[in-house]
C-alpha cells in the first residue's frame, strides 16, 4: 500500500537495491517535447491565452534550457541539483564574454518553473517535486538603470522626433507614464476625454486582474499640445474615432528607432 505513494526517485533506489521491481514508466516525456507542448497549449498560469510577448519569453527560456540540457532528456530525470547548476550557469560568462544579468537569469528560471508545473499537471513528475521548486526566481530592483527624463531632455527629443505621431508617443510616455508599446498600441480617440482632462488606458500587462484592466490618467497640457498637432495634421474627420496611432507599435525595431531619436537629440 505504501509503495504506490512514493516518488519515482525513492522507488528507483529500492529497485536498484533489488527490493522491488522497476516501476513501469508509462508517462515519460522528454524536455524538448514537454516545452513544445506547453508553448503550443499557449495558456498562462491563470488558464488564459498568453500574449505574443509572453510566448516569446517562453521561447527564450526554452532556448536556454535546451542549450544546457539535452532536448531528449527525460523530464523526470532532472534533479534539483541540476536545476540549481543550470541557474548558476545562466549568469556565467560565455566564451564571447556575454552572460545574463541577475534579473534576466531569474526570468528564465521563472518560466522554467512554469514548464515543470505543467509536467506535474500531466503527471510526468510527482506533484510538488519540480526540480526548480527551490530555485530563486524573484527579480530585484536594478536602480543603476534609472534615468530621470528632465523637461529639457523631453524638449530635445521632441525636436528630434521624425513625425507628429512620434511626438505624441513621447508625450504619452513622459507625461502619461504609459507602458510602451502595449498601452498605446490599442489607444483610440474615443479614449481621450479632453473636456474632463482624462484619458482611458487599457493595461494589457495587468489585464488578467479585473481591477487593473482599465485606468483613468490625467491629460496634462503637454499631452494635449501634441494631440492638437496631430488633429491639425489629420483633420477633424480622422481624429474623432479610431486608433490614435497609425504607425506600427508592435514592431521589434521600435526601441532601435527610439535610440536613433535619442542620438539625434544628443542625449545618452
Amino acid at each position: 500500500r505504501w509503495l504506490p505513494t512514493i516518488g519515482d526517485a525513492l522507488h528507483a533506489k529500492l529497485a536498484n537495491a533489488g527490493l522491488v521491481e522497476q516501476r513501469q514508466q508509462k508517462n515519460v516525456a522528454t524536455l524538448g517535447k514537454l516545452i513544445e507542448s506547453f508553448i503550443q497549449d499557449g495558456q498562462t498560469k491563470a488558464g488564459k491565452p498568453a500574449a505574443k510577448s509572453t510566448i516569446q519569453k517562453w521561447k527564450t527560456a526554452e532556448l536556454h534550457l535546451l542549450s544546457y540540457f539535452n532536448a531528449r532528456k527525460p523530464v523526470n530525470s532532472i534533479t534539483a541539483e541540476q536545476a540549481h547548476q543550470f541557474a548558476h550557469a545562466l549568469q556565467k560568462p560565455k566564451p564571447d564574454g556575454a552572460g545574463l544579468s541577475l534579473n534576466s537569469a531569474r526570468k528564465v528560471i521563472a518560466n522554467s518553473k512554469l514548464f515543470f508545473l505543467y509536467a506535474e499537471r500531466l503527471r510526468y513528475i510527482p506533484k510538488s517535486e519540480s526540480p526548480f521548486h527551490d530555485v530563486v526566481s524573484s527579480t530585484v530592483a536594478n536602480r543603476s538603470k534609472d534615468y530621470f527624463v528632465t523637461r529639457e531632455d523631453y524638449e530635445a527629443l521632441l525636436c528630434a522626433a521624425p513625425s507628429t505621431e512620434w511626438r505624441v508617443l513621447l508625450a504619452f510616455s513622459r507625461y502619461g507614464g504609459l507602458r510602451i508599446p502595449s498601452e498605446v498600441a490599442g489607444m483610440r480617440w474615443e479614449d481621450i476625454q479632453t473636456d474632463r482632462n482624462r484619458f482611458t488606458v487599457r493595461a494589457a500587462k495587468t489585464a488578467h486582474k479585473a481591477h487593473l484592466q482599465i485606468r483613468e490618467t490625467p491629460l496634462f497640457p503637454e499631452i494635449v499640445a501634441e494631440l492638437d498637432r496631430l488633429r491639425e495634421e489629420r483633420g477633424a474627420k480622422g481624429t474623432r474615432t479610431g486608433p490614435v496611432f497609425q504607425m506600427k507599435l508592435t514592431d521589434s525595431n521600435l526601441s532601435s528607432r527610439f535610440n536613433r531619436i535619442v542620438e539625434s537629440a544628443g542625449l545618452p
